[in-house]
């Protein structure tokens, strides 16, 4: 049974998130392999979506004041 969640939220495929993000998709596969970048969901067993809320809390947390910031870890 799926949860609430599954209902409520939206998923994205790569390409599409590479679109919106101004990425290219072989820039988030890098990502996915190096287990960095947004987190993602396995589909069927070999097709990835990510969820937008997952993105939205990614940039959240990624998202700084300075370049001082980012390269500190603050």
């Amino acid at each position: 049974m799926m949860g609430a969640s599954f209902i409520e939220d939206t998923y994205l495929t790569e390409k599409e998130l590479a679109e919106r993000l101004k990425v290219s998709v072989s820039k988030l596969q890098k990502d996915r392999v190096k287990g960095t970048g947004v987190p993602f969901t396995i589909v069927g067993g070999k097709s990835v979506r990510y969820s937008a809320r997952a993105v939205s809390e990614y940039l959240s947390k990624n998202t700084y004041q300075s370049t001082t910031a980012v390269s500190e870890g603050v």
